[in-house]
């Protein structure tokens, strides 16, 4: 299990990735990757808060889109998963 801290204009998100191997020594794997929070976000609404979402890509082919959560600072994605499978050992995962 890995945990990633990811930051593009946050203060702070949360991510965590676990692997399942295919056999003893895989080219791909199958890749679980568990969306948290963020911290810290600009407020971008004139009234109230941000409408906060998130776009992860893997090697900029492979994307997921989260939710959007309306009104908040500090939104929450506890049940956002994201399964992949046949990923390469040296994929990129970016959020932003």
């Amino acid at each position: 299990m890995f945990a990633h801290s990811v930051s593009s204009g946050l203060k702070s998100a949360s991510i965590e990735t676990s692997s399942l191997a295919l056999d003893d020594s895989p080219l791909n794997y199958d890749v679980v990757i568990q969306f948290h929070s963020a911290e810290g976000l600009p407020k971008m609404d004139v009234v109230g808060y941000a409408d906060p979402y998130f776009i992860a890509n893997i090697d900029d082919q492979i994307s997921f889109t989260s939710t959007i959560l309306s009104n908040t600072e500090t939104p929450k994605w506890d049940d956002e998963k994201w399964i992949i499978r046949n990923i390469p050992l040296n994929a990129k995962l970016t959020v932003k």
